[in-house]
């Protein structure tokens, strides 16, 4: 599926999702190159490649990739949770074009710092705990018309979760105060997306589907205040990639 050579070039139209109803933002259309800037050894594989994101000319991000005969493969920090804190990059195989299903990681985390709030005026910090877990899963199979031709594609679904717990700690009268047990609801945060591939050609198009992330509790009372029920919900935008052209270098 993946002609991974030096000097090839995708072109994509690029468009945001909105949170609530998941349609396209028109006026975030833009259109973004993908280009094969650079082929070697990345942390231990020598069949890496880099792929470079252009938008108006500049560089926006760096993907480093690479392949087997089987899988699509990608150094990549932990997905998910390296959008509250750092981790460490690590090869991963994204996709097996030989399976249906994939487990991509099952691991523990252990209080990662979520976000950052209030309560009753008082800072406090979110951490999660639980189980995250990465599958791809085969989808169906769709057709695009790319510069005026019909291509088939197969949709690869990757859905990233996260299940566990939330804990906090309030910072009152300057001192770090651990919030109760069970303060918290039960935490659940998941990433789905969708990747379509043709054959000789590439990714045709991806979907990332909008999401939330946050946390919520119950009505209680703590130390001498009245904590009413409520939620802090961060909202993450979707977003859209349509293959317009490409070409691939011999």
């Amino acid at each position: 599926y993946m002609p991974f050579t030096k000097g090839s070039a995708w072109v994509y139209d690029d468009v945001a999702l909105d949170t609530l109803t998941g349609e396209r933002i028109p006026a975030s259309l833009a259109q973004e190159t993908d280009s094969i800037t650079a082929v070697g050894t990345v942390a231990g594989r020598a069949d890496a490649y880099t792929l470079q994101t252009f938008r108006a000319g500049l560089s926006t991000d760096t993907t480093i990739m690479a392949k087997t005969t089987n899988t699509f493969d990608q150094y990549i920090e932990t997905p998910l949770v390296s959008n509250f804190t750092e981790t460490q990059a690590e090869w991963r195989s994204i996709v097996d074009f030989t399976k249906d299903n994939l487990t991509v990681l099952n691991t523990d985390l252990a209080n990662i710092t979520l976000i950052e709030t209030e309560l009753q005026g008082f800072p406090v910090t979110v951490k999660a705990s639980g189980k995250l877990i990465i599958n791809t899963k085969k989808g169906g199979t769709a057709t695009l018309t790319i510069n005026g031709a019909s291509v088939a594609a197969q949709e690869y679904i990757v859905e990233t979760s996260i299940d566990g717990t939330l804990s906090g700690v309030v910072s009152f009268a300057g001192n770090p105060i651990t919030l109760p047990a069970g303060f918290f609801n039960p935490f659940k945060a998941t990433i789905i997306a969708r990747y379509w591939f043709a054959d000789n050609i590439g990714i045709v198009k991806y979907k990332e589907e909008p999401y939330s992330i946050g946390a919520s509790w119950n009505a209680t009372k703590l130390f001498s205040f009245d904590i009413p029920a409520g939620s802090q919900v961060q909202k993450i935008l979707g977003r859209e990639r349509t293959l317009v052209r490409y070409t691939l270098a011999k």
